[in-house]
């Protein structure tokens, strides 16, 4: 078996924004102060734009302050200017009013400052809520349009406007596309369990950033997403941060769900259901004196059409619910199951889920969408839950495989608190993802689109070989069937694709991998050709020893030198080996390797003994009449005198009928043990000239 896994640490993570933009316009000119601008002198209009603001705050279910539809909002507050030229400083007082039912925001404020650099904050508040901002501009004579963003502050009151440039930001990072499907977008945010503060979101322009006043240390924070009173998502934990000035909190939001364990005991008979329910649910039916009022009734119609319908009774495990259900003379097959979540208290439905299952002998584990209906929300990034069941050949979960998501790892099967023993659930943003697993030699592929908080599950049957990183680690895996095709991955989970090489699997111990084929007579750059390790790499015919009408060299002499430990240079003429040298790879790179004081054994008996003018892949090369490469060589002293034991000829060689073979692409060898007279010698052309590794 071969196995393989590259170590990933990868967040997939998606965030969203929310903000309030406050372009407004300064006027400066040459010799006024900060006072109020007069009719003579030039004025400045103030263009709002609002893109989130405070709806309510909710602190239990019903008990919330709503304002009027269409009604204009008051916001008062302070805005600071400060000269950084001169560090002198000004205070304004500001009010702006937003109709919340058109968006619109009007300010008549006008201010005069003389031209240089500003720094600006801006304070302004309604009822108990604060929003803030800060920009630097430059304020030159005349017109000036200066950008500012405002946004909600969360969290303490600010006590004035020269503490704005000291908050941390909050910020939800999102495509704005994603809320596309929502009618009336809301944020809900909790800090320190704290009321929950609510904020509309612009539907044209989306969430932005919120700024938080909080004291420097550790507050817990939580998250909710609405599409008008129905709670769509929130943040996958109520998470503790450390708040330091200047330093940004980021938090991920998750859609609203919950998980289903069923099994069928044998082919027709009894169904069992375990459940765990998201904590909101129940909390939605908290009432006054912290009775719970929730209800949840469990139906499921088997394919002859069996009802079974139950009640269920809910346990706290602290964070969430779990409940179970057992349904008799249930027939295997295709069922539809279905959660509705009522508050008996005034008989109102606050969430359901329904869906067709596959009810057969096995475990299986499903994540369930729930869209809860939350009553305090009166007005009116994001990510996708994806269930993983991994299964054997039989359809048997796998405990312990590794699931690989676009190439990062992403967990293990039954790693969680809850599931089947093949199952994992992950949190994934929008988009395509190629879903692997890996279990001993095998593995398993699935393809899936996600969109934003959709909740979806995915089977993977572990049903192939896993490839091998080698022809080596394939001998040594006790898989090989001979010398032939072979698979393999170098790099394995997480790289590039698995593909085809030739592996010599009989050869001194086998376990080789074919790397440079040069036939005979192919017209050539030997010395290129090799170092380059890209020449009809992909042409799985020139995968063997025969000869062939063009030449080979594999991607791995680039991608994977290192990782070998031993070369062979085998010279075959009539399909028969005529000559071999074996080469150390230690501490060499795909230029050097190829030289004496590497050489481990040779069918040449005199390399040794013998001294050489040249020996490397480079060789004689002089341009318009020599490239001698993988040359050996003796001595030279005139064409007809030069002995060697071994050269690829890259061009028609200048020495012409001195040597016994001398064109482009001929591949001459000595064809004793020993050099040989290239003009007089007993040397002959090869059919193939081919370097292997281990």
């Amino acid at each position: 078996m071969c196995t393989k896994f590259k170590s990933h640490k990868s967040c997939i993570r998606l965030f969203a924004f929310l903000l309030l933009a406050v372009p407004f316009f300064f006027f400066s000119c040459g010799g006024g102060g900060g006072d109020t601008a007069t009719e003579e002198e030039t004025s400045a209009a103030f263009d709002f734009s609002l893109n989130s603001y405070k709806a309510q705050s909710v602190e239990t279910a019903g008990a919330s302050s709503i304002q009027t539809a269409d009604a204009d909002i008051i916001l008062r507050g302070e805005l600071l200017a400060i000269n950084t030229d001169t560090n002198e400083q000004e205070t304004f007082t500001w009010t702006a009013t937003f109709n919340e039912g058109t968006w619109e925001v009007e300010s008549t404020k006008t201010i005069v400052l003389d031209p240089g650099t500003y720094d600006f904050s801006l304070l302004l508040e309604e009822g108990n809520q604060q929003y803030a901002g800060e920009a630097i501009y430059q304020i030159e004579d005349g017109t000036n349009d200066v950008p500012l963003t405002v946004r909600p502050v969360i969290g303490e009151t600010i006590a004035d406007v020269y503490v704005v440039s000291e908050l941390a930001d909050f910020k939800f990072e999102y495509d704005p596309a994603e809320l596309s499907d929502f009618a009336d977008p809301q944020i809900g945010i909790i800090v320190d369990t704290d009321a929950e503060q609510v904020f509309s979101v612009n539907p044209v322009t989306g969430i932005s950033d919120n700024y938080i006043n909080l004291t420097s240390g550790s507050h817990s924070l939580e998250l909710k997403l609405y599409d008008g009173q129905i709670q769509k998502g929130k943040s996958d934990q109520v998470q503790t941060v450390n708040v330091v000035p200047g330093e940004n909190i980021v938090m991920d939001l998750v859609p609203l769900h919950g998980e289903t364990l069923f099994s069928l005991t044998e082919e027709g008979g009894t169904a069992e259901f375990s459940f765990t329910i998201p904590h909101e649910v129940a909390d939605e039916a908290q009432g006054a004196q912290g009775a719970n009022n929730l209800e949840v009734i469990f139906t499921l119609v088997d394919s002859d059409g069996t009802l079974c319908e139950q009640t269920l009774a809910l346990v706290s495990d602290g964070d969430n619910y779990t409940a179970e259900a057992t349904c008799d003379n249930i027939q295997s097959g295709t069922a539809t199951a279905s959660l509705l979540f009522n508050d008996i208290s005034d008989n109102e439905q606050l969430a359901q889920w329904c869906e067709t299952i596959d009810l057969n002998s096995e475990e299986q584990t499903l994540t369930c969408e729930i869209d809860l209906r939350r009553r305090a929300v009166i007005t009116g990034a994001l990510m996708a839950v994806l269930g993983v069941n991994v299964l054997d050949q039989s359809g048997l979960p796998i405990e312990g495989a590794v699931v690989i998501v676009n190439g990062e790892q992403a967990g293990i099967t039954g790693s969680g608190i809850f599931g089947t023993l093949g199952y994992l659930k992950l949190y994934l943003v929008k988009g395509d993802y190629t879903v692997r697993a890996e279990a001993d030699s095998l593995y398993g592929e699935a393809d899936i689109a996600l969109d934003a908080l959709d909740v979806e599950n995915v089977e993977v049957t572990a049903d192939q070989e896993i490839p091998c990183e080698s022809c080596k680690a394939i001998l040594d895996a006790g898989n090989s069937v001979g010398d032939g095709v072979y698979s393999i991955d170098p790099d394995g989970t997480g790289g590039d694709d698995p593909f085809e090489v030739y592996c010599d699997m009989t050869t001194d111990g086998g376990g080789w991998t074919l790397i440079y084929k040069k036939s005979q007579s192919v017209v050539c750059d030997p010395t290129n050709d090799f170092k380059n390790g890209n020449l009809n790499s992909n042409d799985n015919t020139l995968l063997d020893k025969n000869k062939a009408d063009k030449d080979y060299s594999s991607t791995l002499i680039n991608s994977s030198w290192e990782n070998f430990s031993e070369a062979r240079v085998e010279i075959i003429d009539d399909n028969i080996v005529k000559h071999f040298m074996n080469y150390s790879l230690a501490g060499t790179d795909k230029n050097n390797w190829y030289a004496k004081a590497k050489l481990i054994s040779s069918s040449h008996t005199d390399l040794n003994s013998e001294s050489q003018n040249y020996w490397s892949i480079d060789g004689y090369i002089v341009s318009g009449h020599y490239n001698r490469n993988f040359f050996i060589n003796r001595n030279y002293g005139g064409c007809s005198v030069d002995n060697g034991w071994v050269v690829v000829i890259g061009r028609d060689d200048s020495c012409g009928s001195n040597w016994q073979y001398h064109s482009e692409g001929d591949i001459l060898y000595s064809i004793e043990n020993t050099y040989q007279n290239y003009y007089a010698g007993n040397v002959g052309n090869a059919d193939v000239f081919l370097v292997i590794v281990r």
